[in-house]
């Protein structure tokens, strides 16, 4: 397949394949609306130049999405945190009210107060706490094949 020479200069009909593609518009979709091949617009949109343009393009659009993004979030900010403080104050729904209390205290710089879980020993655990695995078998063993007790330790029938 013979290469192609570099693009001189980009025309109007280039920049306007570039603008298709930045929008996403497939590279059939534009062969079929300029009349040209898809190979044609493939040509076009890897040429140095037109790469060039894409780059500047696409670091320009994020850069006013970004911004865009930012304004607007900085505009409803109020509105939101007066929501916010909204719910946590006069929801009905419990849960609502508290995952609300607990954003706007991490907003305003206080630090959540952790749970901790302490484990006491009950009755049970306690009796076989000092015990090793094998005294464990052998109480259980004295338990079933010697004389069983009831709860009230009384010897059982």
């Amino acid at each position: 397949m013979p290469s192609v020479p570099p693009l001189k200069q980009l025309r109007p009909i280039h920049l306007h394949v570039i603008a298709l593609h930045l929008r996403g518009v497939t590279n059939v979709e534009i062969a079929a609306q300029l009349d040209y091949t898809h190979i044609r617009v493939s040509q076009i949109l890897n040429d140095p130049l037109a790469l060039e343009v894409i780059e500047q393009m696409r670091e320009r659009i994020v850069i006013n999405t970004e911004e865009e993004v930012m304004n607007k979030l900085q505009m409803i900010a109020p509105e939101l945190i007066d929501k916010k403080i909204s719910l946590a104050l006069t929801s009905k729904d419990e849960r609502v009210a508290t995952i609300n209390s607990a954003e706007l205290l991490q907003m305003a710089g206080h630090t959540p107060v952790k749970r901790i879980h302490v484990q006491r020993n009950d009755e049970l655990e306690r009796k076989y706490d000092k015990m090793t695995d094998d005294d464990i078998v052998k109480q259980i063993e004295s338990g079933l094949f010697g004389e069983a007790k009831g709860p009230d330790d009384k010897l059982l029938n």
